[in-house]
């Protein structure tokens, strides 16, 4: 396997015009992100990058449950344990060529979760979502290396050409929605209930509310079982009346470019970009292309026009487990005016008599705890046929195969490592919240 690696002053878009078909495996990276393009016969086979490459490759998979009934829960948390660790598969990644989410996806046909069929449109769908934003990177200096390699998994070949036409059309309608949406990885939130009842009825307004909790326009596409593209626009006349506010993409989505009005990168990867206010007029806003999938401004918001499943309108019930109230803090200015509501509990015995008698939709346990720590209440919980099937998510700063034992026999869902960030807990709750 030959590599060749340099720093290049070049522009990503002529890597790929100018890709070698004996180089099947470029790799280009700035201070933020790096990108992995594979490439076979002049074809382009998978696309990554860096940007929580799992939580895309999970939202994939939960997009096609229906035809993948094999990946279920604790699949997708195996695969996570195997290839999710970036650190840990950086020495596989060396070895293979594979960057982390290409390898699960190999071991999941491997495995026969996935048939190869499927796994050939979960490949060409995770391709075309990188390749948005790796073509409105901008022209400048990167680390690029190039690779040789053999027996490369193969699930899908895409023609450059007629790809990267349907990848800048879909960019463009992207551009039309400007100045009020800059990134697809912006994360909307419900600003005026009073207004939005002006345009909706009131069961829809409850239905945004509990929607438009932190996610981002790419896990609402996935929660309402929509293209993000088309969910955005059918939100766009709220957006256009302040009635839906956006706060600024998470970490890593944060370093990732975004479109501008003129449909050139508006981002130097090798900095944090700085969002406007995404109501400020501006003079040069573009005219809507005539690439539509769904109502633009001047549709009316509706019923219909939203596609929310209407037996959606439960509000949310999250419990945290912790006598110093630091993950109820940490947690509830995420998910502020949102139909979550969130109990803190600082006892963890009169917390399993609370949740035997009226079980949460999720739980948040310090692992240590004086009395009864929080590998000992999760046990006593799963003893419950009330809270058997609860995700439970154990907050633990320890790392170690006892400690990784300890969590798998108390029977807990999930895990979350301290210190976390925003992006972590954020992660968790869409994962276990939104199936």
């Amino acid at each position: 396997m030959e590599t060749a690696v340099a720093f290049e002053y070049c522009n990503p878009r002529s890597l790929l015009d100018a890709a070698d078909i004996s180089s099947s495996y470029v790799r280009i990276s700035d201070r933020a992100i790096t990108w992995h393009l594979y490439f076979g016969d002049g074809q382009l086979i998978y696309a990554s990058n860096t940007a929580d490459p799992f939580e895309r490759l999970e939202r994939y998979l939960r997009s096609l449950a229906d035809i993948v009934p094999g990946i279920t829960k604790e699949v997708r948390n195996d695969m996570r344990s195997r290839f999710g660790n970036e650190a840990d598969y950086r020495s596989q990644e060396n070895a293979t060529g594979l960057c982390s989410d290409y390898g699960a996806l190999s071991w999941a046909v491997s495995e026969l979760y996935v048939d190869s069929i499927t796994a050939g449109t979960l490949a060409s769908k995770i391709t075309a979502e990188v390749m948005e934003s790796y073509i409105q990177l901008p022209e400048a200096n990167y680390q690029v290396e190039r690779r040789s390699l053999t027996n490369l998994p193969v699930f899908c070949r895409l023609n450059l050409g007629p790809f990267l036409q349907r990848v800048e059309e879909r960019l463009k309608v992207w551009h039309s929605l400007r100045p009020h949406l800059l990134s697809p990885y912006q994360r909307p939130y419900l600003a005026s209930k009073s207004m939005a009842l002006t345009r909706l009825k009131e069961r829809r307004v409850k239905q945004l509310s509990k929607l438009l909790v932190g996610f981002n326009f790419r896990q609402l596409g996935t929660i309402v079982g929509q293209d993000e593209l088309l969910f955005a626009q059918r939100l766009y006349p709220l957006m256009a009346d302040r009635i839906i506010l956006l706060r600024p993409p998470l970490s890593p989505f944060d370093k990732l470019p975004y479109p501008s009005s003129n449909g050139q990168s508006n981002s130097n990867t090798t900095r944090e970009v700085s969002y406007q206010d995404p109501f400020e007029p501006e003079h040069d806003e573009p005219e809507h292309t005539a690439i539509q999938i769904g109502p633009l401004a001047s549709a009316e918001p509706s019923e219909d026009t939203l596609g929310i499943d209407s037996t959606t309108t439960a509000t949310w019930r999250l419990a945290c487990v912790d006598p110093g109230e630091i993950l109820v803090n940490a947690i509830s200015p995420l998910i502020a005016d949102a139909e979550i509501a969130i109990e803190q509990h600082q006892d963890p015995t009169q917390a399993l008599s609370a949740f035997t008698n009226n079980p949460p939709d999720l739980v948040f346990l310090q692992a240590h705890m004086p009395v009864v720590d929080g590998y000992e209440l999760c046990t006593l919980m799963r003893k419950s046929p009330l809270l058997k099937n609860t995700p439970i998510i154990l907050v633990t700063s320890k790392k170690g195969l006892f400690d990784g034992a300890r969590i798998k026999m108390a029977g807990a869902t999930d895990t979350l490592a301290s210190p976390y960030s925003a992006k972590d807990l954020l992660a968790l709750i869409f994962r276990h919240l939104s199936s």
